[in-house]
């Protein structure tokens, strides 16, 4: 019996993408589409339903930025669920190292030895991880996922914002 607790669509605010470089817009395709194949996500709903048969997933979600929070619009096939709210003043100091170790990955990539991509790619999964485990946090009594799904919002979450980092 396939699982309710899922998120069957993902769509970013309009805004993001336009003035994207190619490696963070490969990041997002990347990151919807891992999504997509395998993620664990429920709302914590109030009233909470009686037992996961009664999920009201799959969900549907749209991710905005507004007033440095990160906006996660909530639906399902029939209704708009909820919207959830986090900050993004946690995330403040991490994002902005995030963008250095990415940017010299990228840089990495195109002309350095495959030691010194290696060891950006460990620092930059370092603290990719530091991400989704914040934002698993800060998610705590709103929405509950899997690891490995809240690296994928990370990431996304990442993109939303990464204009306002440099």
């Amino acid at each position: 019996m396939p699982s309710h607790n899922k998120i069957i669509a993902v769509e970013l605010d309009a805004s993001t993408g336009s003035n994207l470089p190619p490696e963070l817009v490969d990041e997002q395709n990347r990151a919807i589409a891992d999504l997509l194949v395998k993620n664990d996500f429920r709302p914590v709903l109030d009233p909470a339903p009686a037992d996961n048969s009664a999920s009201l997933g799959p969900y549907k979600i749209n991710l905005k930025s507004r007033d440095q929070k990160l906006i996660i619009e909530i639906n399902n096939n029939e209704n708009n669920l909820t919207s959830v709210a986090i900050s993004l003043k946690p995330f403040q100091r991490l994002m902005k190292d995030y963008a250095m170790v990415c940017d010299s990955y990228y840089k990495a990539v195109r002309q350095a030895s495959p030691h010194k991509i290696e060891a950006l790619d460990m620092g930059r999964r370092g603290l990719h991880d530091e991400g989704a485990t914040i934002l698993q946090d800060n998610l705590e009594g709103k929405i509950e996922c899997d690891f490995a799904t809240a690296r994928r919002l990370f990431t996304l979450m990442y993109i939303l914002f990464v204009p306002s980092l440099r």
